[in-house]
């Protein structure tokens, strides 16, 4: 299906990922319909409808049997709750927002761990360029260091080392092309692509790195942009704010919901039905109250020969509930909780804010150093080269510089990768497309 697949830069890579994959395509469909339901979610804010019918026949044996038949249509309409539906519905239509968010998280954890193969891979593939490089060059020297045993110039000591220092590079070339094709496997299982199918990913071309532009003093904004990004922490307070609603709503118990209700109803012997009653209600009802639930209603009435009727109605549910000031503590309790979450959740993001903002200043100095070092390095070895290819030092020394070097240029390549890496973390916590502007 892919004969080969070439990727120039981590957002092809990611680009790709998200293209190929019918998971991601299907989930974010069903998460976006989801979201869509909850917002229409709002049945409870809407009057709601009533159609009944009834026939009643009463035979008697001494009287005229009794026949009825009822048609009634009513409609109620919720007037008032103290807010209590409105916070239900704000509630959930905020939680189904923030698992689709979730959701989105843990795509873009995905695509922050194929942003890591991909930097992994850069990281190996230059080592192993910078490790076949030293082969190559000194394959060239073994052959006139042998030149120079054949002629007595240096000792076998001299030769058997550099010999050595050779096989060790072309053990290590061999190690990195190993990690190299079990990190493109990683990928292709991630990609959820054929292994018969080839990638090939271009080699990394360094940016240019601009060694004042340090976060030190950005420290403040990241930080709020990572809190303002963060789906936990948006979670932590939507679940607050809910809880706090909530103890508002249980501190005014004493507030009734209010319904008014509206009704016609047709009643005849025959069909069609053609005495019509109206009525109106009023309907207070105090859920919140504790161990009495009274209900209170006022109701008037017109039937077809324009008679009217007045009907007022108190009631009261006792209820035993035993664990009421139980309730009222747990209540209390699980605001506090939700509020030390939320503060803990904070103090996390900002440390580990601080963390990448040391971090980045810190490989940016590395870097800085490691490059004049590299610099410096590459002229000793030079002159170590001469030194020894004239018998003033010995080949042993020239070998050490060449493993010093060596070193030296694979932090340097691992600082800058690792700095790009966290460059590409950092805009993906903060939401912010450039850091320096």
């Amino acid at each position: 299906m892919y004969p080969q697949i070439t990727i120039k830069s981590s957002d092809e890579l990611i680009a790709f990922a998200r293209s190929n994959s019918q998971e991601i395509i299907l989930n974010n469909e069903y998460m976006l319909l989801k979201l869509k339901t909850t917002k229409k979610s709002i049945t409870p804010f809407l009057p709601q409808f009533n159609l009944s019918w009834q026939e009643y026949d009463r035979i008697n044996y001494k009287q005229n049997d009794i026949r009825t038949k009822t048609i009634t249509a009513s409609i109620t309409q919720l007037l008032f709750d103290n807010a209590k539906t409105k916070t239900e519905y704000l509630y959930n239509r905020q939680t189904s927002f923030l698992e689709y968010m979730l959701y989105q998280k843990t795509i873009k954890e995905y695509e922050l761990n194929l942003i890591e193969k991909y930097y992994n891979h850069q990281l190996l593939s230059n080592t192993l360029i910078l490790k076949e490089q030293l082969l190559e060059n000194s394959l060239k020297d073994l052959n006139a260091i042998k030149y120079k045993f054949e002629n007595g110039l240096i000792t076998k000591s001299d030769l058997l080392e550099y010999e050595i220092y050779c096989n060790k590079l072309e053990n290590e070339i061999l190690n990195y092309k190993n990690q190299i094709q079990i990190n493109i496997f990683d990928i292709k299982e991630m990609l959820n692509i054929p292994e018969e199918t080839d990638i090939f990913i271009e080699e990394y071309s360094e940016h240019t790195i601009n060694e004042t532009n340090t976060l030190k003093d950005k420290k403040t904004q990241i930080i709020t942009d990572m809190l303002r990004n963060d789906i936990e922490i948006q979670q932590l307070q939507n679940t607050l704010n809910y809880e706090r609603k909530l103890a508002k709503t249980i501190k005014r118990f004493y507030f009734p919901s209010i319904y008014l209700s509206g009704g016609i109803s047709f009643t005849g012997i025959s069909y069609p039905l053609t005495q019509p009653e109206y009525n109106l209600k009023l309907i207070f009802t105090f859920d919140s109250v504790p161990f009495v639930k009274p209900n209170l209603s006022t109701n008037s009435g017109v039937n077809y020969n324009q008679s009217k009727s007045l009907e007022n109605s108190l009631s009261a549910n006792i209820i035993p509930e035993i664990n009421y000031f139980d309730n009222k503590k747990i209540a209390a309790i699980s605001l506090k909780q939700a509020e030390l979450k939320l503060s803990n959740k904070e103090r996390e993001i900002s440390k580990k804010a601080i963390e990448y903002i040391f971090s980045h200043d810190n490989l940016l100095s590395q870097i800085k150093i490691n490059k004049t070092t590299q610099t410096l390095m590459k002229e000793k070895l030079d002159i170590l080269k001469y030194e020894a290819e004239n018998g003033l030092v010995t080949y042993s020394e020239y070998i050490k510089q060449i493993i010093d070097f060596s070193e030296v240029s694979q932090a340097l390549i691992q600082q800058i990768i690792q700095f790009n890496l966290l460059l590409e973390k950092i805009k993906y916590l903060t939401g912010e497309s450039s850091l320096y502007e």
